[in-house]
Parts: structure tokens; C-alpha cells; sequence
């Protein structure tokens, strides 16, 4: 069985995310690593040690399949796919906590007994179709969430509220992601206070992990932080794979 290679990394480190922030962010652009502005200078940071890393893959491996989870995770993959042999796969966190959100919203026992028909790929995803022991639920779960039930939405995504016309009139559910694009100006909004506050996210991860660095340094430690969720990447350990 040819062996795999999981690759995760961040150009640049914290503080290039943090200028992506605040230089998009001085424009009255979205800096958010994955998409807008920040993302794009994310991706121009990123793809080019990727395909370094596909590069070596082909010499040395070419036949392992190569796991990519470095944000963009779309941008990074896709670039992979076009400019390299090496078999890659995009993972992303994001379908896995849409369907255990569906799965608590019906009061599901298993969550393998939901069936989501999903389009597009990690951060930019719409679920299309909720079956549930063959009966579709997609109505009743927009239902939900109009109605501000909403388990959808990743730990460190700070609670929202679609439009309710917005979900009606796409007929789809679109992950916390695409708010980005539907709800752009209140994310600017809310970027901008929040880079006048207690600072951009990059800024927040940046201590979060210093946080967390000093509490692993303890050989004793034997629990999973509190921090830890604070920083995102639910449910990595399961299957992430979109």
C-alpha cells in the first residue's frame, strides 16, 4: 500500500497571517486566511513551498498520496492537482462538524445514518440534500436554523445568524465559511472592531499558542487544554477528508 505524507504548514509563520490582517484590513478589505484579500496573499506564500513538496513527492515517492491540511486548503490542493503528479487530497474540518451539527438538530443516535450530499470543496462548501434512513430532511434543518438552532458552526466561529431569505432562496445550506461572501459587510465590521479590541485572529492564535506551548511544556500534563478550543480543528483526529 503505498504510504501517505500529511503536510501542514504556515508560510511566513503568525506574523505574516497578522500582516495579511492588518494591511487588508487598512484597505477596507476582508484579511482572512482563507479567503479575500488575506487569503490570496496566504496562497501566494503557501503554493509555492507546496509544490516544492509535490516536487521532492515525485523523486522520492511517487506513488504515496500526499494529505494537505496548510490553509488555503482549496487553493493549496487544487494547485497540487494542476501543477504536480503526486495523488493529494484537500482536508478540512468543516463537513465532518456540518453533519454532526445536522445529526444533533434531527436527535440522530448514529451519525453515520445521515447522508449529506454536499458541493464544492473544505472552507466553500453548500450542503445540497439531508437523508436520513432514506428520507430527505434538508427543509426541516433551514427550518432550524432560521429559527436560530444552529450546531453547524465550528467552535471558534463566534455565533451568527443567517439571513433567513438567504438559505430560503438558496434552497442549500452554506458552511460558516461563506458568510465571507453573503454577509461581507458585517464581517468587515466585525473584523475591524476586533482589530481595535482585543485584536485580528491571528493576533488572538498567536498568544492562544503561547498559552498552549507553555502548558505542554509540562511533562505531566495529562488532560487537553482548556486553550485548545479556543484554537480550532475539531473532530481532526476522526475524518476530515472532503
Amino acid at each position: 500500500m503505498p504510504i501517505s505524507s500529511a503536510r501542514s504548514f504556515r508560510a511566513g509563520c503568525l506574523d505574516a497571517r497578522i500582516s495579511d490582517e492588518r494591511i487588508s484590513l487598512k484597505y477596507g478589505l476582508i484579511g482572512q486566511e482563507t479567503n479575500g484579500l488575506g487569503g490570496f496573499a496566504n496562497a501566494c506564500r503557501t503554493i509555492p513551498i507546496a509544490l516544492e513538496i509535490a516536487a521532492d513527492m515525485e523523486r522520492l515517492c511517487p506513488d504515496a498520496w500526499l494529505l494537505n491540511f496548510t490553509n488555503p486548503s482549496g487553493m493549496v490542493t487544487e494547485a497540487i492537482l494542476r501543477h504536480s503528479r503526486i495523488k493529494a487530497v484537500g482536508l478540512c474540518n468543516v463537513p465532518v462538524i456540518m453533519q454532526k451539527g445536522i445529526t444533533t438538530l434531527l436527535q440522530c443516535a448514529d451519525e453515520k445514518e445521515v447522508v449529506m450530499q454536499v458541493a464544492g470543496l473544505n472552507h466553500f462548501i453548500f450542503v445540497r440534500q439531508i437523508l436520513h434512513k432514506g428520507k430527505e430532511w434538508l427543509p426541516e434543518v433551514i427550518a432550524e436554523i432560521n429559527a436560530g438552532r444552529d450546531p453547524l458552526v465550528p467552535r471558534n466561529i463566534p455565533p451568527f445568524r443567517w439571513p433567513s431569505h438567504l438559505l430560503q432562496g438558496l434552497g442549500m445550506i452554506p458552511c460558516a465559511y461563506l458568510r465571507y461572501y453573503y454577509m461581507k459587510d458585517d464581517l468587515l465590521r466585525q473584523e475591524l472592531a476586533e482589530a481595535g479590541g482585543e485584536g485580528t485572529r491571528g493576533e488572538v492564535v498567536k498568544q492562544l499558542e503561547k498559552i498552549l506551548f507553555d502548558q505542554y511544556r509540562d511533562p505531566h500534563l495529562a488532560v487537553k487544554p482548556k486553550a485548545l478550543e479556543g484554537r480550532g480543528g475539531q473532530y481532526y483526529s476522526e475524518r476530515p477528508a472532503s
